[in-house]
């Protein structure tokens, strides 16, 4: 005879499994990348600054577009050309770190989701998001306060 489904074993459809775990630490993580890759944007971005800053000077005498990302930065946003330039500079290589971090993030989750163990992912998160906002409170601190 069928049991009712609350006689059920947990997990013998699978609700309660480790297969469960895994997507809802993946969806954590992917949910929590978000907020951590801004910060993580936004505090690089004086670095980016202070590293370019002998090309972000000469910019001022670009006179067209160069490539795609400033063409269309140009062309839809209707930055002037130097703006678009600066604006590539800065963030081109901030994109890579975003990236790296969003992965990061991402293989955080999926070891958290496979051994069960949150504490290491919150401790990694933790350590980054601080490391994160010190080095942005630094950088800013530096761009507008003076080197």
């Amino acid at each position: 005879m069928g049991q009712s489904p609350s006689a059920r074993q947990p997990g013998a459809d699978g609700a309660d499994g480790p297969t469960s775990r895994l997507g809802a630490c993946l969806f954590a993580g992917h949910v929590l990348a978000y907020p951590f890759v801004f910060a993580v944007a936004v505090a690089a971005m004086p670095w980016s600054i202070v590293a370019q800053a002998d090309a972000l000077e000469n910019v001022a005498l670009q006179m067209h577009a160069q490539g795609a990302i400033e063409t269309w930065l140009v062309e839809r946003l209707a930055l002037s050309i130097p703006d678009a330039a600066r604006f590539h500079l800065i963030m081109s290589p901030i994109v890579w770190l975003v990236l790296a971090v969003f992965v990061w993030v991402h293989v955080a989750a999926w070891r958290w989701g496979t051994t069960g163990a949150w504490k290491p992912f919150a401790v990694q998160m933790g350590i980054g998001f601080g490391l994160a906002a010190a080095a942005g409170l630094a950088g800013w601190v530096w761009i507008f306060v003076g080197a």
